[in-house]
């Protein structure tokens, strides 16, 4: 632990000696970057493939009218210090700083010009990149930055760190007054260490991701989201015709909280469920709501698929803690524990089941089949145990209550809510979180 910190501080030393940084491309995201670059001090080495892209920096007549257009909402793009500035003609000349910021996608393609000249150049000058640190900020497919780049620098023994710090603005108000974080992940400790350290150095607040193919899923994602939104609000303007949807959007920016859309085996509550089948039949044209449609039946699929999960694997008992479709309240309309016991049981799989807002008679009469238990009493000896919703009297039970119960004996705990994420569990216990990339170790 020592040693990496010393490490990232004899890197940082080298980079305020040398204050100079490499950028490979001067696209939108190279030149913001060389633009902020100077803006701290630093002067910028860089290379672009395209000749006459370079001679138009020189030239002072890059970037044209319409990329300035493309890249300020007022077309007004800030002028580079060519002073300040290395435009270099050679690929050679970049790796005289220890820092090389990728600003270009890296698609994996042997069509792709810049990712097949840029990794020939790395392995032409391993040497020279010797403790150096990579920093690629242009998300591709997830794994591709991993596997077809580091991976293959590594393979020629190319010594030095990567991370990635993606970005997502798209104009130069927006890069230059955001304050959210950037999301950094490195390849190892060292390569995180060394980004949390110049970004640091910059003043540039940021949060980690443990890995760079996180950090694509992440940025991918994010925009992913976004698309699908917009796709569906304009499903909304079809269906109401008739009806203001800007001023709408305008409100849900407000009130909408990712917070209230939690990764599970498909509990949500009732309102959510019935917000869909209102839009639905008030629409004057239902026909173009698709995807909502999708989503009415994407969490019911999702609570079969785990469902099937368990039928197919080799248990014959299953522990069901809460039938509520919501924490702390009696209330079983959509609630998924109720299909999920039937198929279980229909499967042949013992189903237990527990609420502490239900009765034992309560819950006999809901689930005939079914045996009711009491964590208060009862230890639980089934092959599985899931979590469904998160109940304040599971909310506050702890390992040792856990042990007591015997569920860390069980062969796998599902906990829908992430309420015992923080426990321990034994090696012969799978325990599996919706979204914790646990679920191919379930599925085998």
């Amino acid at each position: 632990m020592r040693e990496r910190r010393r490490g990232a501080f004899e890197f940082i030393e080298q980079v305020l000696a040398q204050k100079t940084v490499s950028v490979w491309g001067i696209g939108y995201l190279g030149f913001t970057t060389i633009l902020k670059l100077q803006s701290k001090g630093f002067r910028a080495n860089n290379y672009n493939f395209d000749k006459i892209t370079r001679r138009d920096i020189k030239d002072g007549i890059y970037p044209s009218e319409m990329l300035e257009s493309r890249w300020s909402v007022r077309s007004d793009v800030p002028p580079l210090d060519i002073e300040k500035t290395n435009i270099l003609t050679e690929p050679d000349e970049m790796f005289s700083s220890n820092v090389q910021i990728i600003s270009l996608p890296l698609e994996a393609n042997s069509e792709d010009r810049a990712f097949q000249s840029i990794l020939k150049e790395f392995i032409k000058n391993k040497k020279r990149l010797a403790d150096s640190l990579v920093i690629f900020q242009s998300a591709c497919i997830p794994g591709e930055i991993e596997s077809h780049f580091i991976e293959e620098l590594s393979k020629e023994s190319v010594d030095c760190a990567f991370a990635s710090a993606f970005r997502s603005d798209w104009t130069v108000e927006e890069f230059f007054s955001d304050t959210s974080p950037r999301i950094l992940a490195g390849y190892d400790d060292r390569s995180t260490e060394w980004a949390e350290a110049f970004f640091t150095l910059f003043d540039i607040p940021y949060e980690v991701l443990p890995s760079i193919k996180e950090a694509e899923i992440f940025e991918n994602t994010k925009n992913s989201l976004r698309y699908a939104l917009s796709a569906f609000l304009n499903q909304v303007a079809l269906a109401y015709p008739g009806t203001n949807i800007r001023k709408m959007v305008e409100l849900l920016r407000h009130n909408i909280e990712l917070e209230a859309s939690p990764i599970n085996v498909g509990s949500s509550n009732f309102r959510m469920f019935n917000a869909i089948g209102n839009m639905l039949k008030g629409a004057e044209r239902p026909e173009y709501l698709s995807l909502l449609k999708e989503a009415q039946t994407v969490n019911l699929s999702n609570l079969l698929y785990y469902a099937d999960i368990l039928t197919r694997s080799e248990i014959t008992s299953v522990t069901i803690l809460g039938l509520s479709a919501q924490g702390d309240l009696k209330d079983i309309r959509f609630s998924p524990s109720l299909i999920l016991a039937q198929y279980l049981h229909q499967s042949n799989i013992k189903v237990f089941i527990n609420d502490p807002h239900f009765s034992e008679e309560e819950l006999k009469q809901i689930l005939p089949y079914a045996d009711t238990i009491s964590i208060a009493r009862d230890p639980i000896t089934t092959d599985v145990v899931i979590v469904m919703v998160d109940h304040k009297e599971y909310r506050y039970l702890t390992q040792k209550d856990l042990d007591g119960l015997n569920i860390p004996k069980s062969k796998i705990v599902i906990d829908n809510v992430g309420l015992f994420k923080k426990y321990s569990f034994p090696e012969g216990t799978l325990y599996h979180t919706p979204g914790d990339g646990s679920l191919k170790a379930l599925e085998s």
